[in-house]
């Protein structure tokens, strides 16, 4: 929160909270007199009337809006498949089946990046697979970082963890099971809580993300199997 000062001629009916309303949350508003003064006005017009020093207490919500945006930029442009231009990541294998929880999506995610970021082929039967992702878990977490003063939270830590295990047609474990863990902070004001809770899902979605990266990085990084 900041606070701006205006000088001037004005009175207390001012339109001035028009100026600032569309890109600040008004705090707070003090109207302090400064006895009788004079200005000129545009047309060089002398003008006579009570003086007052104009304080508001803002809070500028388009610092949220703006990192919301970029947020999602980034996600629209992965979800787009966006990659550099030649940039493909080669795995040890051929094809891959993906499986997942239940009604989760980042199955979708990792075949999605699978498709259009490495030379593997997503099949739809394991049986046709000469390797299979087995992603066990992916739960969402979120706690307490910093509280002020007063008592109230000032931010939280966002959390994804996954777990995942590589597998062949057969049930053979290629890769054991391995945890990846992405976090986020999310600052906090209750004067913002529907434009956070928007900031909190995309940075979720963005974590997802992340994760789906590291899995393939993993998996980029394992060696020839006898089974591939």
């Amino acid at each position: 929160m900041r606070c701006l000062e205006l000088f001037g001629l004005i009175n207390k009916d001012t339109q001035i909270l028009d100026l600032y309303s569309s890109h600040f949350e008004i705090r707070q508003l003090d109207l302090l007199p400064l006895g009788e003064g004079r200005m000129r006005d545009d047309k060089n017009r002398i003008l006579k009337g009570d003086a007052y020093k104009l304080e508001i207490s803002v809070i500028d919500i388009m610092k949220p809006i703006r990192a919301f945006l970029a947020i999602t930029l980034m996600l629209a442009l992965t979800a787009c498949g966006f990659h550099l231009r030649g940039q493909i990541t080669a795995l040890p294998f051929d094809s891959i089946h993906v499986t997942a929880p239940p009604g989760h999506s980042i199955r979708i995610d990792v075949e999605r990046a699978i498709r259009v970021s490495t030379n593997a082929k997503v099949v739809k039967k394991p049986e046709k697979a000469q390797a299979i992702l087995q992603i066990l878990s992916a739960v969402n977490e979120k706690k307490i970082l910093s509280l002020s003063i007063g008592g109230r939270v000032r931010e939280f830590q966002l959390g994804y963890r996954i777990s995942a295990r590589l597998i062949d047609s057969q049930g053979a474990e290629i890769a054991p099971v391995e945890e990846i863990n992405v976090t986020r902070v999310l600052p906090f004001l209750d004067e913002q809580v529907l434009a956070k809770a928007a900031e909190e899902e995309m940075l979720y979605k963005d974590m997802q993300s992340d994760a789906v990266q590291q899995i393939i990085r993993r998996i980029a990084a394992i060696k020839p199997h006898p089974s591939f």
